[in-house]
């Protein structure tokens, strides 16, 4: 995976970002699925939007949902 700073900061990012728009279409086990799998092939950037979703954030607030302090720190 190819990594680039993000913006002026130190925070190397993958040129691969992880759309995460339809996120609260599947089930729990599937959006972790996902997100570990993504991290696993080298990308660390998730792509989210408040207006994702069925009502406003329902795509962060999933994802929100799965996020532990050990995926938090591959992010």
């Amino acid at each position: 995976m190819q990594y680039i700073n993000l913006g002026t900061s130190n925070l190397k990012v993958s040129r691969i970002v992880a759309g995460c728009m339809r996120m609260d279409k599947v089930t729990i086990e599937e959006a972790d699925r996902f997100i570990r799998e993504s991290l696993e092939l080298g990308i660390n950037l998730f792509d989210h939007s408040d207006v994702y979703g069925a009502t406003a954030g329902a795509c962060e607030e999933f994802f929100g949902r799965l996020m532990t302090p050990e995926l938090r720190e591959q992010m």
